[in-house]
């Protein structure tokens, strides 16, 4: 026989579980939308890793074009940086790209292994990749002391350098603009760190193979969806009061197939609303605003545009 009070304590709990669901992921309280696309400068594309500057302007790698593509802040394009080729000083598989406060564009160079910092104009100052070095437009690329960096993946800037994350070395390294670098010492062992992004706190980490973000106090978080599944994190970015994470993870119903989603978190790193994104690989995502992300899709040639709202 069941009692009436064993009902009522079954439905108290299903509602206080109900209610905690809706303070952790929002449910709907806060939404993320599509609102449009970043029109393609060539319908060849694949864009890859984006970045704003402090005019709203926005800066997007192509891994096929090998350039850096500059739109400003009503989407209208206008022109690249960079070319293509090898050795360093040109790129190849460009992946990631930052603005620091001085206007210098920097560039994550997958396939020359090397960093390039450009100056607002978008002529090269400097390149440096293994032992190699380039120095301006016309320089010879010369050997010099080696460079350690191997897989530059995320980039951040802040002030007149930038934090680059190395996915094979496991390292976060400072580069200042005349070059100089330095291997920061963290205090969790990282494992393909994929993405690194700068706030005043400290540095906020995708460490990809740990599948956890490194929060600037230095702790570690794992982030799980609704359904409980673990995302593995590629892309951090933060402005004002949220924090983006742009991960994937594996379908729990039965289906080997990888998502990708869209996290957003409060001040305190607390997920308030996720966004299961189109079935195509993702490369990046960034707060264009409070109110906007964009996300890159580089197999279809797309870069998407999300609202914020409630």
């Amino acid at each position: 026989m069941i009692r009436l009070s064993d009902i009522h304590r079954k439905i108290s709990i299903i509602l206080f579980i109900q209610f905690l669901l809706l303070t952790l992921y929002g449910c709907g309280g806060i939404k993320i939308s599509y609102v449009n696309d970043i029109k393609a400068p060539n319908p060849a594309w694949e864009p890859l890793g984006m970045t704003i500057d402090r005019e709203g302007n926005i800066y997007i790698t192509d891994r096929v074009l090998c350039v850096v593509h500059k739109f400003n802040n009503k989407f209208i394009y206008k022109g690249s940086i960079g070319e293509l080729g090898k050795p360093v000083g040109k790129l190849m598989v460009p992946l990631s790209v930052a603005v620091d406060d001085y206007g210098k564009i920097w560039v994550s160079d997958f396939g020359n292994a090397s960093i390039s910092c450009y100056n607002e104009k978008g002529s090269l100052i400097w390149s440096r990749g293994g032992n190699l070095y380039k120095e301006g437009d016309l320089e010879p690329v010369e050997t010099i002391e080696v460079f350690p960096i191997t897989i530059p993946e995320g980039i951040t800037s802040f002030d007149n350098a930038i934090f680059a994350s190395d996915s094979e070395a496991n390292f976060i390294f400072k580069i200042k603009a005349d070059g100089s670098y330095e291997k920061l010492i963290m205090n969790n062992a990282l494992l393909y760190p994929e993405d690194v992004c700068y706030t005043p706190e400290g540095l906020l980490i995708a460490d990809t193979g740990n599948t956890q973000i490194i929060l600037p106090d230095g702790s570690s978080k794992e982030i799980k969806t609704k359904d409980g599944s673990v995302i593995i994190p590629h892309r951090v970015d933060v402005i004002n009061d949220r924090a983006l994470v742009l991960g994937t993870y594996k379908n729990k119903k039965g289906l080997d197939k990888t998502v990708s989603v869209l996290i957003l978190m409060d001040k305190n790193y607390k997920t308030i609303s996720e966004k299961i994104l189109d079935p195509e690989e993702t490369g990046d995502a960034i707060f264009l605003d409070s109110q906007r992300i964009a996300v890159s899709y580089p197999k279809i040639s797309r870069v998407v545009v999300y609202s914020i709202s409630k």
